[in-house]
């Protein structure tokens, strides 16, 4: 047998008499501590730009999210969508913008349309507005009724606002939480895999153990 089969056969009976033991095992392999740190980064991106999108940047804006409840601003803003909603100046506003408003001054209801018109006359400036997926205009609103223009919207990110609103802080502490352990997971990873002996160290940690003498074996 040639000093080379003879070592493989050494080091694969070491291996199994470890497994039989107990003892510790090989270091994870090179891709499985890539899986982990890729899974972790995409994780920690996806979550902080979420987060980033429904909070950070309306916070920095000044906008106002808000949940879209109907269909009339279909295919661009389907239902359960969040929006932002930045305050402007009036005379910002253009045709084709989307703007938040409440249909009447004295309202609570808030509708998100897009601006299809705009006119200028003695009583001043009105907006006429409509939903994407509907056949006709909504009744002139003016300066006073509108809350400001969508910024962006993110799809089904409403329903989890809703969601977040009725079920308090807790969830908020949950997703604080899963952030900071996949922000951490590649490191955690690393550590484990930089923990783990080789074979060949682990037999020699491994006291009692006898490795076979397989110098008599055929080729």
């Amino acid at each position: 047998m040639d000093e080379r089969r003879r070592r493989r056969l050494h080091r694969g009976a070491a291996l199994l008499l470890l497994a039989a033991q107990g003892g510790p095992h090989p270091e994870p392999g090179h891709a499985v501590n890539l899986l982990g740190k890729a899974f972790g980064l995409l994780v920690t991106a996806a979550l902080l730009g979420v987060f980033g999108l429904v909070v950070a940047v309306p916070l920095a804006t000044g906008a106002t999210t808000l949940t879209v409840l109907t269909g009339s601003m279909e295919p661009t803003i389907a239902p359960g969508a969040l929006v932002a909603v930045k305050p402007v100046q009036p005379s910002e506003i253009q045709v084709g913008d989307i703007v938040t408003f409440r249909p009447d001054s004295g309202s609570e209801d808030l509708i998100t349309h897009r601006v299809v018109a705009i006119h200028v006359g003695a009583q001043g400036t009105q907006w006429v507005t409509r939903g994407d997926a509907n056949n006709t205009d909504d009744p002139p609103i003016t300066a006073e009724q509108i809350r400001g223009t969508v910024s962006y919207s993110l799809p089904y990110l409403g329903y989890a606002r809703q969601w977040l609103n009725a079920a308090g802080p807790a969830p908020l502490v949950g997703l604080a939480v899963v952030i900071v352990i996949a922000a951490l997971w590649p490191l955690i990873i690393r550590r484990r895999g930089d923990a783990a002996p080789n074979a060949e160290a682990a037999v020699d940690a491994q006291p009692g153990t006898r490795i076979p003498d397989l110098r008599g074996a055929s080729s």
